[in-house]
């Protein structure tokens, strides 16, 4: 199953937000033992509401379970930070919690830069990210390859690494988290199906190849109707 599940936090009201339940593709609500995730409406991505880590104490997390597990597909999401004072994690994680890729925005004292699976791979994905500025993030999963990927604001895919935690499964659920500090105004915001073409895709100049059936020999096509004709 590819990713589908998405998420702007607009339908929420300001405040806690575990236990909110909107958008799309999900498998059940936000959930956190803290109260140091919050909705808000005055640092936003796009639309009018966006989550905010609020005074996220050294590993404070939050996560949201999936309604099928994802084995092939891409997320993507906005994730902003006001300082490098402590380290946001981005893990999508197996069924069993286990991670299979990590996004890190770094402290300071780690370098300050935005980070793939440290510390064992640690590919540097952008340096010196820059206060107060969105960054688009994309993950790529690919479970049954075990061969993952991500990248920054639509630039080059990283190299190719193995799962976080070796043996995980397929992608179950979204979970961030602080690390090494505590953590005041990060953001994440407009959680969605990543742009990038899957890895699973083949391309010839470019171009995408389908799988196409044959019956007789002959190639069958799907036709969609548009304004009633097809």
């Amino acid at each position: 199953m590819a990713w589908v599940a998405t998420e702007n936090f607009d339908s929420y009201s300001d405040g806690d937000l575990s236990g909110e339940n909107g958008g799309s593709g999900w498998g059940g609500a936000w959930s956190s033992a803290q109260t140091t995730f919050e909705v808000q409406g005055s640092v936003v991505q796009g639309g009018t509401k966006a989550m905010r880590f609020v005074s996220a104490l050294d590993g404070d997390g939050i996560t949201r379970p999936l309604a099928v597990d994802v084995d092939t597909g891409n997320v993507q999401f906005y994730v902003r930070r006001a300082d490098k004072v402590g380290v946001v994690q981005i893990i999508l994680r197996d069924s069993g919690n286990s991670g299979v890729i990590r996004v890190d925005f770094e402290n300071t004292a780690a370098g300050g830069d935005i980070v793939l699976n440290p510390p064992t791979d640690n590919i540097e994905l952008l340096a010196d990210f820059a206060l107060d500025t969105w960054y688009l993030i994309e993950m790529e999963v690919n479970c049954t390859g075990d061969s993952h990927r991500a990248r920054v604001d639509g630039g080059t895919w990283s190299t190719a690494v193995t799962d976080f935690d070796p043996g995980a499964g397929e992608v179950n659920n979204f979970f961030t988290r602080t690390d090494q500090a505590t953590v005041t105004n990060a953001y994440i915001d407009t959680l969605g199906v990543g742009a990038g073409q899957p890895s699973s895709v083949k391309t010839i100049g470019g171009l995408a190849i389908a799988d196409v059936k044959t019956v007789n020999n002959l190639a069958i096509a799907s036709v969609k109707a548009w304004n009633g004709l097809d």
